[in-house]
């Protein structure tokens, strides 16, 4: 088992010890416990995407502002470069499938 030593925003530290006190209490090993399954869904998060092979563009005016794997991250992105979402235009390398509506059909005579 490892031992990272990480630093977070007081704000971010401050969020993530109030979850773990409401899921774990004060049990020993609750924090390693959060942050063990939310690295698992990140990672398992990012392995869908680059297996699919899927990126995501952000245009303004036909121009690429930033491109990233997940929508998640390329929500992250524009935040740091400070980009206003309004007027933007979101494209995927994949086709996005349609939604498929099923039920009873009624012919009326």
């Amino acid at each position: 088992m490892g031992t990272l030593t990480i630093s977070l925003d007081d704000d971010i530290e401050k969020r993530l010890r109030e979850l773990v006190r409401r899921m774990h209490g004060s049990r020993k090993g609750g924090l390693s416990k959060v942050i063990e399954s939310a690295l698992e869904n990140y990672f398992a998060s990012v392995n869908r995407s680059i297996n699919s092979g899927e990126i995501f563009k952000a245009l303004k005016e036909d121009e690429v502002v930033a491109e990233a794997n997940t929508l998640d991250e390329l929500a992250s992105i524009l935040r740091k470069k400070r980009i206003e979402v309004r007027g933007l235009r979101i494209v995927s390398s994949r086709p996005i499938r349609p939604v498929v509506h099923g039920g009873y059909r009624i012919k009326r005579s």
